[in-house]
């Protein structure tokens, strides 16, 4: 699996959703399962649940509270497929530790908080988030942009089995609840100084007016972007090393670009200063004077270079009248990034004192994942050594052991992705054994399909038609993703089908696979739908027993009124 596919598993619908309620109920979860090893000066003990796997701003992180925090998120995003179970234990311990450092800061600022202080941030930090998993469903189209709580809730419960404001709710009692259990009180504390930290940071940001205006400045730049598909990472790179030589020889920044991009758009580009600030590829930028080029920069994957040709105000036209008010957010804004990027910086592997090697491993891969500003080339040789490094990594324990080989295909296939088609080639061989090994531990039916491709690819045909059969046979529901893989297995099998060097009974087992499929689906729905007769006729004769009683009730209420009438009564 590529680094895009990687990171398209939280691209699609419903799933952002999911991660809104694991932020809202996480914390809650972790109160429940008791941990709070962070806080406590336990040493290490002789027992399993008791080995320290890593030591995060000097707190023991151990086993157990690992095992926990796991358990949480998978109960919040089931799946079996590699990424997922890759996204699941980074996620989980991300989670703890953040969680510690967090603790750690909040110490080093002497933020602590009363239970009634604590309450109070969960409750504004409860509501943040649903308003954040309702955005999110409006986004993507989950919900109508002018849908109203009530359809949020209805649209929440079809995902989750609860809608958004019972899971809100439950969170908040069980955060109160915890907060009076000895055993759940420091955790559930624990779980609201990010909100407590962020809060003082805001308080005491002082950034100035003359920030605030510098923050409206828009940097007019030529882009220089080194995008042939037809290259390769290292190629493209390699050429823009090339353009920066004659740059700084003295070459016309005009001229460099009918060179090596000809099809670059000549028109400027405008970016805000803060854009710019916000993201770690483009902050070289920042340094540059008018008439100055960048380095090398990595812009969405791409080398690009780039020529500053002047700094605008960029002032709005209201400025003046609101700018107290403007200055008042600008600051908020800037006390959030600071507090994320000291987080951040604090929860780098290298900070970190690890226990179970295979836990490092798993950290440091997940870094190259998502590490921003890196050079295709970096990433490539960054990703090459992890992919090597996981040939030596030898777990400590059992979950370390289970998530070796899980990251070893999370390492080769970010790496993979980074190759050329001439280097994927080579390193096709290699490719197709890590497919083989991730589908003995798991089954999972895009990992057959992108088996199958690669052994296509490699001229291994009737190999190929045999796991593009096992890709069919694991097709088990009928569900709108099911259908996806049918309709992609199908394609396939349309396409190998004019194939002279396939063979026709090696795709005929793909084509009794599909009848199998069709015919059990006409079964299972033939089924639901007589379910759903005896349903709708039970609830019809239901409600005719209720309407045949309902009227003789009204009727025996009717009689005894005449007869008391008729008595005198």
């Amino acid at each position: 699996m590529s680094i895009v596919q990687l990171r398209q598993l939280f691209d699609k619908k419903g799933c952002q959703v999911l991660l809104g309620v694991i932020g809202l109920l996480l914390a809650i979860g972790m109160l429940n399962s008791g941990s709070c090893g962070f806080f406590g000066n336990n040493q290490a003990g002789t027992t399993l649940e008791d080995q320290v796997v890593a030591t995060v701003a000097g707190q023991p992180l151990k086993y157990k509270e690992l095992t926990e925090a796991l358990e949480q998120v998978r109960k919040s995003r089931p799946g079996s497929d590699p990424s997922t179970q890759f996204q699941t234990a980074v996620q989980a311990l991300d989670s703890l530790v953040t969680s510690a450092v967090t603790a750690n800061l909040a110490k080093s600022h002497n933020v602590k908080l009363t239970d009634s202080q604590a309450t109070e941030l969960f409750k504004t930090e409860n509501q943040a988030q649903v308003e954040m998993v309702r955005s999110q469903m409006i986004s993507q189209g989950v919900v109508k942009p002018d849908a109203d709580m009530k359809a949020v809730d209805a649209a929440f419960k079809k995902m989750q089995g609860v809608t958004l404001t019972e899971a809100s709710q439950a969170a908040q009692t069980d955060f109160e609840n915890s907060l009076k259990d000895p055993a759940r009180h420091e955790a559930a504390i624990r779980s609201v100084l990010i909100a407590a930290l962020r809060d003082k940071y805001r308080k005491e940001a002082n950034d100035s007016l003359d920030d605030l205006k510098k923050s409206y400045e828009e940097f007019v730049l030529l882009r220089l972007p080194f995008d042939d598909a037809a290259k390769s990472e290292q190629d493209r790179t390699a050429s823009a090393d090339k353009a920066i030589a004659e740059l700084d020889a003295g070459a016309k920044f005009a001229a460099v670009m009918a060179k090596y991009n000809a099809k670059a758009s000549k028109e400027p580009m405008k970016l805000a200063r803060e854009l710019v600030s916000s993201q770690e590829s483009l902050k070289p930028i920042l340094d540059l004077k008018p008439g100055q080029h960048s380095q090398v920069v990595n812009q969405f994957g791409t080398p690009t270079i780039f020529l500053l040709q002047s700094i605008n105000p960029g002032l709005p036209a209201n400025f003046e009248k609101n700018k107290d008010q403007i200055l008042q957010s600008f600051r908020q804004t800037m006390a959030d990034r600071r507090l994320s990027d000291e987080i951040t910086k604090l929860k780098s592997a290298k900070n970190i004192q690890w226990g179970d090697p295979a836990l490092e491993y798993l950290y440091e891969v997940n870094e190259a994942l998502t590490s921003q500003g890196t050079s295709p080339a970096e990433r490539a040789k960054t990703l090459s050594a992890l992919v090597q490094k996981g040939e030596t990594v030898t777990a400590k324990t059992p979950i370390g052991e289970s998530l070796v080989g899980l990251t070893k295909f999370a390492a080769f296939s970010l790496y993979y992705g980074t190759l050329s088609e001439d280097e994927k080639a080579e390193k096709r061989g290699e490719w197709i054994d890590v497919l083989n090994r991730a589908l003995e531990d798991t089954e999972d039916t895009g990992l057959r399909l992108q088996l199958y491709d690669a052994e296509l690819q490699e001229g291994n045909f009737e190999e190929a038609a045999v796991t593009l059969k096992g890709a069919m046979a694991s097709i088990y529901g009928y569900e709108a993703n099911d259908l996806a893989m049918l309709g992609e297995v199908k394609a396939r099998l349309d396409s190998a089908a004019k194939n002279p060097k396939m063979q026709k009974e090696w795709l005929q087992g793909v084509r009794d696979e599909i009848q199998r499929w069709e015919t059990e689906r006409a079964k299972a729905e033939a089924e639901q739908r007589q379910l759903d007769e005896e349903q709708k006729k039970f609830m019809e004769e239901d409600a005719k027993r209720e309407a045949e009683e309902q009227a003789k009730l009204e009727a025996d209420k009717k009689a005894a009124a005449a007869e008391k009438k008729a008595g005198g009564g």
